[in-house]
């Protein structure tokens, strides 16, 4: 599935919705989203590929991506004898609202974080058994760690400019022979209360 680009997709999708924060509570929607959101659109077919799942077992989550207005239902394309249904992104990538007073909105978005780092310890786990895996080195496929430190407001504007210079990374990323997907999951947040 190479990348495809929009240019007239929006930088941004705020999901601020309490019926997209429910879809994003799934680990394997979450995924479907990263796929989508970083392809622009994909087939079911492509999507399932991806996720190495088998076509029938998307539909459901497919259908309650669209329902809650994180994916688009694009035109079908014709692959082989039938038809595949696409699915669009409606922006280049998916955030999550930052108006954090709005009811609801922080136990969403706690409750995404939780099932994004439980995807990221299988993930995690599974990549440690694969045969002939390394990690410590500049080339290494796994890599984790923990870090504490006392930041100032300017140190903190410094990590949070590093975090989206990462995400530029993997938002310019394509798929092309050679390259794997690969994933990094992260929270960052104060470790006692402001």
């Amino acid at each position: 599935m190479a990348k495809k680009t929009g240019s007239r997709r929006p930088a941004e999708f705020l999901a601020a919705e309490p019926a997209q924060f429910d879809a994003l509570r799934s680990r394997l929607r979450g995924r479907i989203c990263d796929v989508v959101y970083h392809a622009g659109s994909a087939t079911v077919n492509e999507i399932a590929e991806q996720l190495s799942k088998p076509v029938s077992s998307l539909y459901h989550h497919l259908d309650m991506l669209v329902e809650a207005g994180l994916l688009l239902e694009g035109e079908p394309v014709r692959t082989n004898k039938n038809f595949a249904r696409t699915y669009v992104a409606p922006a280049r990538r998916l955030r999550f609202t930052r108006d954090l007073d709005v009811e609801g909105v922080r136990e969403g978005i706690a409750d995404v974080a939780a099932s994004q780092l439980r995807l990221g310890e299988r993930e995690f786990r599974a990549a440690l058994q694969k045969p002939g895996i390394t990690a410590g080195r500049p080339t290494s496929r796994v890599a984790s760690g923990s870090m504490v430190g006392w930041l100032d407001d300017d140190q903190i504007r410094q990590v949070n400019s590093l975090l989206n210079q990462l995400a530029s990374i993997f938002d310019e990323s394509v798929q092309e022979e050679g390259r794997k997907l690969h994933a990094v999951t992260y929270v960052s947040r104060p470790v006692k209360g402001e």
